[in-house]
Order: C-alpha cells, then sequence, then structure tokens
C-alpha cells in the first residue's frame, strides 16, 4: 500500500507538470535554437527542485495538512496571508484557466474534424463539469484516473517519438540565433508547475520526507526528458519561419491548434496528427487533475485557517468557477493566461518558499528537514524568482 502511494505520488508530480507546457515549450523556446532550449530546460528543472525542497521544510515546519495559507499567516502574520491568498488565487486560477481552454480548443478542433457542431464554450462546460465531479469524489479517486492518465501518457508519447523522428532534420536543431533565451524562462518555469502539491504530497505520503524527495525528483525527471524529446520533434520537424512556422505559430495564440496543422503539413502523416491530438488532451488533463487537487485543498486550507468550514460542492466550486468563467468570457487566453501565471507563481511558488522557511528558521520553527545551503540557498531561490518576473514583464512590454 506505502509502495503504490510513492507511485502514485510519483504519477501525480509527472501528471501535474506534464500539461500546457508540453504544448507552449517548443512554441516559446524554439525560435532560440535547440541548445538554448536544451539548456534552459536542465537549468529550470533543478531551480524548481530546489525550491520544492524549500517549500517542503517550510511545509514540514506546521501540522500536517497545513496548505501554504496556514503556512503564511503562522509565518508572516495577517498581511502576509493577504498577499498570500491573492497571489495564489490568481496562479493557479490563470493555470487552471489556461488547462480549461487549452482543452477546449482541441475538443473543439477534434469535433469540427468529425464534423459535429461542439464549439469551445459548450466544451469548456462540459470539461469543467466532470473534473469537478472527479475532484469532488476526493484524492483516491483522482489519484486512480491520473495514473492511469499518465501511463496512457507515456505509452502514446514512445509511439509519437517513434513516429515523428524520421521527420526530424538534424539541420534545423543545429540552428543558433543571439537573441536571449532568458526570455523563454517564465513559461519553462510555469511548465514546471508540480510545486503546487507539495503540501498534498505531505499528507498523502504522511510526512515521509524520503519518499516526498523521491516523488518530486522522479516525478519531475520524467516530464524533463518528454520535454526534451518534444522540443527535438518540434524544432526539429517545424521551420522557424513561415506561414506554419514556429514564429507564426507563436503569434497565433492557439498552440494547441497550430502545431497539429503544421504537424499534419511537414510530415504529410495523419497518424501523428491523431497521436498528437490524444497526447496533447491527456497532458492537459492530467495537470488539471493536480492543480485542481491543490487548489481544492489551498482554498480549503485557507478558509478553514479563518474558521470557516465550507462543504466540499462550495470548494469545488470555488476551484472551478472562476477560471471557467475567464475561458468563456476570454477567446484566446491559452498563453496569455500561461504568461500571467508565471509572474504569480514565481511570488507563490518561488519567493514565499524561500522566505517561509527563512522566517520560521529566524523565529526557532522546527523542521524534520532542512534546505542544504541556508540563507545562501534562499537568496538564490528569491533572485531566480525576481528573473522570471522581469522576463515576462519585459515579454509582455515587448509584445
Amino acid at each position: 500500500m506505502e509502495k503504490n502511494n510513492l507511485i502514485g505520488s510519483i504519477f501525480l508530480v509527472t501528471g501535474t507538470t506534464v500539461g500546457a507546457g508540453m504544448i507552449a515549450l517548443p512554441v516559446t523556446t524554439g525560435t532560440y535554437g535547440f541548445a538554448a532550449t536544451l539548456f534552459m530546460f536542465i537549468t529550470v528543472w533543478l531551480a524548481s527542485l530546489v525550491i520544492a525542497f524549500s517549500m517542503l521544510e517550510a511545509n514540514l515546519q506546521h501540522r500536517e495538512g497545513a496548505n501554504l495559507i496556514t503556512m503564511i499567516s503562522v509565518t508572516l502574520g495577517r498581511p502576509g496571508e493577504i498577499i498570500g491568498w491573492g497571489s495564489c488565487l490568481l496562479f493557479l486560477y490563470c493555470i487552471l484557466a489556461a488547462y480549461l481552454s487549452g482543452l477546449g480548443e482541441l475538443t473543439g478542433y477534434s469535433s469540427y474534424i468529425l464534423s459535429l457542431d461542439v464549439n469551445k464554450t459548450t466544451a469548456v462546460v462540459v470539461i469543467t463539469a466532470i473534473a469537478s465531479g472527479l475532484i469532488y469524489s476526493g484524492i483516491r479517486m483522482s489519484e486512480n484516473i491520473n495514473r492511469v492518465f499518465v501511463m496512457g501518457i507515456l505509452l502514446i508519447f514512445i509511439s509519437l517519438a517513434f513516429i515523428s523522428m524520421p521527420y526530424v532534420e538534424a539541420d534545423r536543431l543545429e540552428i543558433t540565433t543571439f537573441n536571449p533565451p532568458f526570455l523563454s524562462l517564465p513559461v519553462i518555469f510555469a511548465s514546471f508547475g508540480y510545486l503546487v502539491i507539495v503540501p498534498t504530497l505531505r499528507s498523502y505520503l504522511h510526512s515521509d520526507v524520503r519518499k516526498i524527495k523521491i516523488a518530486c525528483v522522479v516525478g519531475s525527471l520524467i516530464p524533463l526528458i518528454m520535454y526534451i524529446l518534444w522540443a527535438t520533434i518540434v524544432i526539429g520537424v517545424i521551420p522557424v519561419n513561415g506561414d506554419n512556422g514556429i514564429e507564426s505559430i507563436l503569434h497565433s495564440g492557439d498552440p494547441s491548434t497550430g502545431i497539429l496543422r503544421a504537424m499534419a503539413e511537414f510530415t504529410d502523416n495523419s497518424n501523428v496528427v491523431l497521436i498528437f491530438k490524444a497526447f496533447f488532451f491527456l497532458a492537459i488533463a492530467t495537470s488539471l487533475i493536480g492543480v485542481s487537487l491543490g487548489t481544492f485543498d489551498l482554498i480549503s486550507d485557507g478558509l478553514q485557517a479563518n474558521n470557516i468550514k465550507p462543504g466540499k460542492f462550495t470548494l469545488t466550486l470555488l476551484t472551478f468557477a472562476p477560471p471557467a468563467l475567464i475561458v468563456i468570457l476570454l477567446d484566446t487566453v491559452f498563453l496569455t493566461a500561461l504568461g500571467y501565471a508565471a509572474i504569480f507563481s514565481a511570488v507563490v511558488f518561488g519567493i514565499i518558499p524561500a522566505v517561509l522557511p527563512w522566517a520560521g528558521r529566524n523565529k526557532g520553527i522546527k523542521s524534520s528537514y532542512q534546505l542544504p545551503g541556508g540563507k545562501i540557498a534562499f537568496t538564490l531561490i528569491i533572485l531566480f524568482s525576481i528573473a522570471v518576473i522581469v522576463a515576462e514583464l519585459y515579454s509582455m512590454n515587448d509584445a
């Protein structure tokens, strides 16, 4: 049973990580060349892992079941709690909106191919209802469904790589530019978005530090390998310039459909497109499950910390209604939501996870695990997070 929990936790990390980033990453990094893309992937993966361990130390300074709002409230007081509420909800709602938008785009595109009249809004409503029912049923059901989805993702990805690799042109992988890959930092960081479920992992694994660290390392290493292979395929098959090139897809606001059309053109293989659609859907669905669980737990913990005890229906409604409305009221929010999510993510899952254990140590709060490096490690995390924010603000201003 304990072994199954560890495997399930690894799959939760993998499933939460592999999502919208699988679509957005090659689009946002492809213009910088493959070598720069590889360097940025590995750097951000390592940084995210260090931040996850910092978050773990902060969480272990509190009772099992405590989430970010309780951690912030106890450590930083009421002003910190207000900032925490705002940053957490803005980030989580942006990332959930990106996932719902991505799933809606794929469902709408698939229905168009099948000559069915299902628009994106209808698809988003149906997907939201299904996801709400799953999260309402509890973590055990969600983890079991997620495990099946992740296994499906791995099998489909292997098939996808096997079929697509013959179309990869080595010359395209050798292309380099003088553009700084620094600007791709925000979306890459947001694509390693498993930090939201670290408190949930602690409860699920009963505060076993060794198992939590294994789940984070292995669970995030699998997506790193997949991201590298995925970038190899997309950058190697799709040219940077042209009507269906990477540059064109980047500015379309609809990367999932754009990549599908580009792969159909440059491979002339209908099987590749079908596999891509199945892969995209499962990848985003698993992230939706993981982030929804984290959002549900965070809202529950925050309200209970303020002596409010909502029922599961209310918590589910608060988890899904705001991001669903964002998608329904706005048209193309996929990359925009990811961009804003990157800013809030740098605060919620960058600066705050460094400040909390640092402040906790200064207050003498004990933890069964401490991040090596102390103040130097915390300072580097904060500087990295500021770099993410600066890069995203620069990109928005330059757009």
